[in-house]
């Protein structure tokens, strides 16, 4: 890459994990080794603020029975999962998460050419492997490659795609890297002898943008206009790894949420009786 949560006296809070699974992923048993503490604890500060006498405030601190401390309720559970409170009972039956593999990406005709309002020098990234980021990464079908803007935090930052000839289109999809995201941008598309906008967005936090037009257009040019993005330490630039001549949305990952019934601390333990053999990933979320 480039340069780049006043408890009071109360019902108990609750620590809720939630597991998204990419590919076909088998989960035996979900356990969290830890110390708790509920709401008790909060009490121990008496009306006017001030602790108990020393040593009193102990007898308001739980501790678990044991080290492990187990989710007592499924929240939920979305998309592809079969027995989801499986993972409230370790030891018998499997959660089985499965992935539907996305379809295949759309492409631009051959003779496709870009153009961007600037690019970011090359550099060997964050692994040492010498990359560039020039406007025509964003349309040669490599995920792993992007366009990626000079102007750190300075917007608008634009891209144009030129087709040799013109072809409809009633949508395109925005792929960018996971390292800041366009949170807004426009797309326009030449007709008549000018730019005509024919989507707006905002608000966007997801790395896989399908973007609808209202109707479909015929043209041979299109330009992706960013006017903010994410800031997560890395960089505020512009980065776009495809732009794809049609709307597709992500497959969303099977995921299930866990509640443990009072606030954990510790570290969370999940573990799998098999995996496919597609490198599938896992992410826990608090």
């Amino acid at each position: 890459m480039t340069d780049e949560a006043k408890t009071a006296p109360g019902p108990n809070r609750r620590t809720v994990l939630e597991v998204g699974v990419s590919g076909a992923v088998l989960a035996a048993t979900a356990g969290l080794p830890l110390m708790a503490a509920g709401p008790a604890a909060a009490a121990g500060a008496t009306a006017s603020g001030r602790l108990p006498a020393a040593g009193s405030w102990h007898r308001y601190v739980q501790g678990p029975s044991g080290r492990t401390v187990r989710p007592v309720r499924i929240v939920r559970s979305d998309g592809d999962v079969t027995r989801p409170d499986a993972l409230l009972r370790p030891g018998g039956k499997l959660t089985v998460l499965r992935r539907a593999q996305p379809p295949a990406a759309p492409r631009w005709p051959e003779g496709t050419t870009t153009e961007a309002s600037s690019t970011h020098a090359g550099n060997n990234g964050n692994d040492g492997r010498p990359r560039t980021y020039e406007a025509k990464n964003a349309v040669d079908g490599d995920l792993g490659t992007f366009w990626n803007d000079d102007t750190e935090r300075d917007f608008p930052d634009t891209l144009s795609i030129t087709t040799p000839e013109e072809r409809e289109l009633s949508g395109l999809t925005v792929v960018s890297s996971p390292d800041g995201v366009p949170t807004a941008f426009t797309v326009a598309v030449w007709a008549d002898s000018a730019w005509k906008t024919v989507a707006t967005v905002t608000g966007n936090s997801t790395v896989q943008r399908a973007v609808r037009f209202d109707a479909p257009v015929s043209t041979a040019r299109v330009r992706v206009t960013v006017t903010a993005a994410q800031d997560l330490g890395r960089g505020v630039f512009t980065r776009i790894n495809e732009v794809w001549p049609e709307a597709v949305d992500p497959v969303v990952a099977p995921s299930v949420t866990l509640d443990f019934g009072k606030v954990v601390v510790g570290y969370p333990k999940v573990d799998f009786a098999w995996a496919s053999d597609n490198r599938p990933g896992v992410r826990l979320d608090e």
